[in-house]
């Protein structure tokens, strides 16, 4: 009981400046939630309603019995007001509920059901009347409208909006997009989720940050991808119960990011409700563009059923979906490929003078001998460019007022399916559990003029998700949460890892990794490259994250300690170029004359090892004071630490350099520079203080006044 008295005096001790004292206490603190082993409010995923109780005269009743009922579920939330007359009922799922307040003496006072949303604090003050009759009443809109208790800035994505507002591919982030200051990646936007992905559906940015700075917490459990900061998985909307963007006023316990998008799960209810659906599209309806003689095929199907109903009534509960994707989409592109003539070695169409570049005239003034009209004799022919030319189809046409003379349909292929399953079971008034797992395997292939250049963009996100809450009293309520995801995303090359087609061309000294097996890729000035498209990038994450926290209801003070640790191992394959040739002209006078001599005009390739594995730590503490002061005014004051611990990498590829002796050092010698195996000394100073205020300047609850 002390200790919860020293974390009472924690904030009075930050006002007044008394630095060493507040450390201390929150040393305090976090040690009472870490070896308590306890765990409280999830990342906003549940909702909290309480209130005062008072008599007809206002003094307060103590000991009025509330109850609170899931009208979906028929699970039950019972507490007791305290001795200032309050109750408070924490860790509901968003949902549909009805309340019931009873003391002898009085009326019993039945609220009509009302709707909590996720995150949401509602206050609702009851007044009972002298006698023995029931009373039934409604919950005013403005206090179902207004969260008077919380000082954050957010916008709540209901689930009726999910269900009724048209989605685009159903990507149910574009409803983040309702909240002002979301906005989401599109064309041109220098983008890593979207380089890494292969689709711009998978990340927004929020409040002018970048899209890295946006967490997405699914049931508390994070599923952005660390190394690229999208979203790691898009669940199906008939998946989600609701959703909150939040920009600003965050509680203490959210952390590593800057704004937050916390997604609830559907679950299961008394009832059995299920739903099938199929949307389609195709160019049937389509115009032709300007430039074309067809149009380019497009189909798209969107398929799926959920199914949910109990187990046991009242107890335990059921909820899985399926969702299957299906698109084939065309884009007319026109490109320029060598004609029958130029293959031949006629380059007489040309005005400019074409020289040899293995016939040195003049050594003094680099002259070469010229090519007599322009025509190329067999004898210059190169093998290794004439098996490169072999890769281009023949022209088809000329196009774009005469400036091409290939067409050819570039196809994008995107198949997905994703898999849901929850489970829920109140065990007794005092534990309950839920687990979720989310699966979807995803596969992007993009063509181009030739096979070669066939890129894939595989992905396969799960995330698993484990929830225990225990009711140790009506004031102490201890919460914990386990996750496990893991994405696979990048771009893979058709022909990659395919030994059969290491080095094609027969290349001396060609050292490509298997993640770029293939043809180069070639750089023609103004004509399409037949080769290969870049090379391997390949970036593998998997998370275990912990979350902890206490929850303690001490008359007016809400407090809440918690800690959230993350173990992130990334394996990473980045060979992201790969053998690339280039032939621009200068050497003959003709990029398809250097080609077909064998002359480029540069060439690189990627050496080394381009696998890593790495390994990352996260971790963080914190307390927060939701301190109600009177009817009118909440303080939400807190303070957070943590530590990203940069990666390391297991086989230690990694070093610096010295500039004092002007050298490459590889570790371990890099200790002498004061750097362990991540390359960097560690910073231990990311404290996080909040504050914030909800200011209810009015008795009706229509105004409502918030800041931090």
């Amino acid at each position: 009981m002390n200790y919860g008295i020293r974390k009472l005096s924690l904030f009075q001790d930050l006002i007044g400046g008394q630095m060493k004292r507040a450390i201390c206490a929150i040393a305090v603190a976090l040690a009472v939630v870490t070896l308590g082993s306890v765990a409280g409010l999830a990342q906003g995923t549940t909702s909290a309603i309480d209130g005062t109780v008072t008599d007809s005269s206002g003094a307060v009743v103590v000991g009025a019995s509330v109850k609170v009922v899931n009208t979906a579920t028929g699970v039950a939330y019972n507490t007791t007001t305290d001795s200032l007359g309050s109750y408070h009922v924490t860790q509901l799922p968003p949902g549909s509920y009805t309340m019931e307040v009873a003391r002898t003496g009085f009326a019993t006072q039945n609220l009509q059901a009302f709707r909590l949303f996720v995150d949401q604090h509602l206050q609702q003050n009851i007044s009972l009347a002298v006698g023995q009759a029931v009373q039934t009443v409604s919950v005013s809109a403005a206090a179902l409208l207004l969260d008077t208790e919380a000082s954050n800035q957010a916008q709540l994505i209901q689930n009726q909006q999910i269900n009724d507002m048209p989605l685009n591919g159903r990507d149910i982030l574009q409803l983040a997009q309702l909240s002002a200051g979301v906005t989401p990646v599109i064309s041109g936007m220098s983008s890593p989720a979207s380089s890494w992905t292969g689709t711009q559906v998978v990340s927004v940015m929020i409040g002018g940050l970048r899209e890295d700075d946006t967490s997405y917490l699914y049931d508390g459990i994070e599923t952005r991808n660390a190394w690229y900061g999208a979203d790691g998985l898009l669940p199906s909307p008939d998946n989600v119960q609701e959703f909150k963007v939040e920009q600003s006023g965050s509680s203490a316990a959210f952390g590593d990011g800057g704004a937050f998008i916390t997604m609830v799960t559907r679950s299961g209810t008394n009832q059995i409700h299920g739903a099938l659906f199929e949307f389609l599209r195709n160019n049937d309806m389509n115009a032709r563009n300007y430039f074309s003689t067809t149009i380019p095929p497009y189909h798209q199907n969107q398929f799926g059923a959920s199914f949910g109903g109990p187990v046991k009534k009242n107890k335990m509960f059921y909820f899985g979906n399926y969702e299957g994707y299906r698109q084939l989409s065309s884009a007319d592109t026109y490109s320029n490929v060598p004609t029958a003539a130029q293959l031949a070695g006629n380059f007489s169409a040309d005005t400019a003078q074409l020289v040899n570049p293995k016939n040195l005239v003049n050594p003094v003034t680099g002259g070469y001998q010229p090519f007599p009209g322009n025509q190329i004799a067999q004898q210059y022919w190169d093998p290794i460019g004439q098996k490169i030319l072999a890769l281009f189809p023949a022209p088809n046409g000329s196009f774009i007022n005469g400036t091409q003379n290939y067409h050819y349909l570039a196809n994008t292929v995107l198949n997905w399916d994703q898999e849901n399953g929850r489970w829920d079971y109140t065990i007794s008034s005092k534990d309950s559990v839920f687990a979720r797992f989310l699966h979807q395997g995803l596969t992007e292939t993009i063509s181009d003029i030739t096979k070669w250049r066939t890129k894939l963009y595989p992905s396969n996100p799960m995330n698993l998700a484990i929830g225990w809450t225990r009711v140790f009293s009506p004031s102490l309520v201890n919460n914990f949460r386990y996750g496990w995801s893991h994405t696979a995303v990048g771009v893979q090359r058709i022909d990659g890892y395919l030994s059969s087609d290491g080095n094609p061309l027969g290349l001396i000294n060609e050292q490509d990794q298997p993640g770029s097996y293939g043809y180069p890729s070639f750089s023609i000035t103004n004509y399409a490259n037949p080769g290969s498209t870049q090379g391997t990038d390949i970036v593998r994450e998997g998370m275990n994250m912990f979350t902890e926290s206490l929850m303690w209801q001490k008359g007016r003070h809400q407090l809440t300690g918690g800690l959230d640790l993350r173990y992130q191992p990334i394996y990473m394959y980045e060979d992201w170029k790969g053998t690339a040739i280039t032939f621009n002209g200068t050497e003959t006078g003709d990029p398809i004359a250097d080609l077909l001599v064998g002359v480029p005009s540069a060439s690189g390739t990627a050496i080394g090892n381009p696998q890593l594995n790495f390994r990352m730590w996260y971790q963080a503490y914190y307390v927060q004071d939701n301190f109600k002061v009177n009817n009118h005014l909440t303080l939400n004051i807190g303070g957070r630490w943590e530590h990203q611990q940069q990666p390391v990498d297991t086989a230690n590829h990694v070093g610096s350099y010295d500039f004092v002796h002007n050298t490459d050092v590889l570790y371990p010698a890099t200790s002498a520079l004061g750097l362990g195996r991540n390359m960097v000394i560690a910073q231990f100073y990311n404290w996080s203080p909040r504050f914030g205020f909800n200011y209810n300047p009015f008795t009706n609850g229509n105004w409502d006044i918030k800041g931090g």
